[in-house]
């Protein structure tokens, strides 16, 4: 296995390091296309030359709206290179939510997909600049230059100028800025994350040791790379071991399993709610998963009943329980290679190497193993704050270097972090704190329910009640006294539902988690 130490300073040292060690090694495979290390170093050499003409580096902020295509690499690698920032963005926004985030980002230039699904980015964003006087240029992939931009082809094509090239990646340092990714806003608004070469590197590093990440690994990249999922945990990590990343586009059931039939990745990376899509597509299970050495589930809680078909469905694999935030670069605490199911769906493990943890009461004293508190963290992967909100930066990163993850969590007897969930999501039922994940945990172990989500509502005699939405399987919905006969049998008389409700499906954030900021919207918009 390569060590993947990242003894590199910067990103860009990080790909000159692969290209050192394994120049014709895979670096990404997308679709039918692959891509060596030295390619994506040469293409992104270009792609970086191209930016510096416009005038761009250090320090300026380039917008990439892509799916997960190489060019997202490219523009990532590039910057890295020279010192821009990339700001992340999500072709699953609405136009308002792109309006409001490139607005705030001050971005000098805009990369975007000329379309994807139904929306129509061109005539989106041509919209945008005469709305909003939004006089950035704009670059499109896969479309030849027009009146309403650029063709990325440009940028890819232009000529390196070595000396100006190795002059610009002399200038950036291990503590510039490279990414600003948002937070998921699954529990109120999105935060644009200031995240550091450092603050990559730390994170990725720790993981790709943890996962043993070696050459001729292909790790199925799913998450969004406008997410830390994707591009750190997925894509970094990946190239610290010297391992190549399989993108999917998008989180499409069918389409990862068309790409997994054709490529076997060894490594599978995913939320719970993709984990739990993939295993509910009908031609999942005719998948050979013999190549598969290691499924990654993290970002939200894994349910036991989850954590057991995926040990069934990828029978040589190893499952593991990720923790990590967008404000940590990715992850940083992990469940370990000899972890049972039961483990894996009930704690996410211990700290990687060089992360601390800590738990706090609400008057900030740390509390002993077994007692709840709110879940803190420091280390190098722990980001710079929040772009423009200084007071939410310094409400959530403390001048000592702890982050308050706002994530509520105890240490068992063996050590091990276990979640109860956010502290925004936690409710007030009779007087006493209610927990949803207990109830979500209780709600999901039966083989009728595929996802539940909880949230909190008003009630005029006990305070708060929990409000439970529940996507039934489709070969059986249970009734919801069996459910709530199941939680009577489970749950203390307080941490049971008030009220069930089935869906078909759950709303979901730009990353893929569960919404439950658009479950509370609704109730209190339209009561019922």
């Amino acid at each position: 296995m390569s060590d993947p130490k990242a003894n590199a300073k910067t990103v860009g040292e990080a790909l000159a390091q692969a290209v050192g060690a394994a120049p014709q090694s895979r670096a990404c495979v997308h679709e039918s296309q692959e891509f060596t290390f030295l390619q994506m170093d040469e293409i992104s050499d270009s792609v970086a030359c191209g930016l510096l003409n416009m005038g761009l580096g250090k320090g300026d902020r380039i917008g990439v709206l892509l799916p997960n295509i190489p060019a997202w690499l490219y523009l990532y690698f590039a910057a890295a290179k020279i010192g821009a920032v990339i700001v992340g963005l999500s072709v699953r926004h609405s136009i308002k939510e792109l309006r409001d985030l490139i607005e705030f980002g001050r971005v000098s230039t805009l990369v975007a997909v000329s379309s994807f699904g139904d929306k129509d980015f061109t005539s989106l964003l041509a919209l945008m600049q005469k709305e909003d006087g939004f006089k950035a240029p704009i670059f499109f992939v896969g479309q030849p230059e027009t009146d309403k931009g650029k063709s990325f082809e440009e940028l890819r094509q232009t000529p390196v100028n070595k000396d100006r090239l190795e002059k610009a990646k002399s200038q950036v340092e291990a503590d510039d800025e490279l990414l600003i990714l948002h937070t998921s806003g699954s529990t109120g608004r999105s935060k644009g994350t200031t995240i550091t070469h450092r603050n990559q590197l730390a994170a990725a590093s720790a993981q790709a040791r943890h996962t043993r990440m070696r050459p001729g690994d292909l790790a199925l990249v799913s998450m969004p790379l406008s997410h830390v999922g994707g591009i750190i945990v997925g894509v970094l990590s990946s190239l610290l071991g010297r391992a190549a990343s399989l993108l999917a586009p998008q989180m499409d059931p069918g389409a990862v399993v068309e790409l997994s039939a054709r490529h076997r990745p060894s490594v599978v990376l995913g939320f719970p709610t993709m984990h739990t899509l993939l295993l509910r597509h009908p031609d999942f299970f005719a998948l050979d998963t013999s190549a598969v050495r290691l499924v990654v589930t993290g970002g939200s809680k894994a349910e036991l009943n989850l954590v057991k078909r995926l040990n069934a469905a990828y029978e040589k694999a190893v499952i593991m329980n990720l923790y990590g935030l967008t404000e940590t670069s990715g992850g940083v605490v992990m469940t370990t290679w000899n972890s049972r199911v039961e483990t894996v769906a009930q704690t996410v493990g211990k700290p990687f190497d060089g992360v601390s943890v800590k738990l706090v009461d609400v008057l900030d004293n740390e509390v002993q193993n077994g007692r709840s508190g709110e879940v803190l963290l420091k280390g190098d992967c722990v980001a710079r704050g929040y772009f423009r909100l200084p007071e939410e930066s310094r409400l959530a990163f403390d001048q000592s270097g702890w982050l308050r993850t706002g994530d509520i969590g105890f240490v068992n007897e063996e050590g091990l972090l276990a979640l109860m969930g956010r502290k925004t999501e936690m409710y007030i039922q009779e007087g006493i704190n209610v927990h949803p994940v207990e109830v979500e945990d209780c709600l999901c172990s039966h083989p009728g329910v595929v996802m539940a989500a909880g949230i909190g509502i008003p009630d005029p005699v006990l305070g708060e009640v929990g409000r439970y939405y529940v996507v039934p399987d489709p070969s059986g919905k249970p009734e919801p006294e069996e459910l709530l006969r199941l939680c009577q049998e489970h749950l203390a008389e307080y941490k049971q539902p008030r009220q069930i409700i089935f869906r078909d499906a759950l709303p979901t954030t730009a990353t893929g988690k569960i919404n439950k900021a658009a479950l509370r919207k609704e109730f209190f918009e339209q009561g019922d």
